[in-house]
């Protein structure tokens, strides 16, 4: 699946001076077949499922992420045109990009943070 890095510098005008900040954002575009076989139906679901993860920013998750030193974050999810009913062959998902504030990505994870996932 195709992700991309975007940038982009936002101009916001307030009373008289124009503040210019620079955003980031990260783009999924998926592209799904015009099948209908178990496995093509598994792949949608799953970004389906994901896509509700990341809107739901599950707040009881977010609190026990901060009770831990675990220098864990949730991207937010912006815009998600994935309609799981109708079959589109194509869908976008948008974010914010967060390696811009931790920009290690570990291959795996800590103990601790296995430990606290479970």
């Amino acid at each position: 699946t195709p992700v991309y890095h975007v940038a982009c510098t936002v101009e916001r005008t307030q009373a008289t001076k124009t503040i210019h900040k620079k955003r980031h954002f990260v783009v999924k575009l998926v592209t799904m077949p015009d099948d209908k076989s178990p496995s093509e139906q598994q792949r949608r679901e799953s970004y389906a499922v994901e896509g509700r993860f990341y809107s739901s920013r599950n707040e009881d998750m977010l609190q026990l992420l901060r009770g831990h030193e675990l220098n864990l974050t949730i991207p937010r999810l912006l815009q998600n045109d994935l309609d799981p009913i109708k079959p589109w062959p194509c869908f976008c998902i948008l974010m914010n990009d967060v390696s811009q504030q931790f920009p290690v990505h570990p291959q795996f994870l800590s103990v601790a943070q296995v430990k606290s996932a479970l």
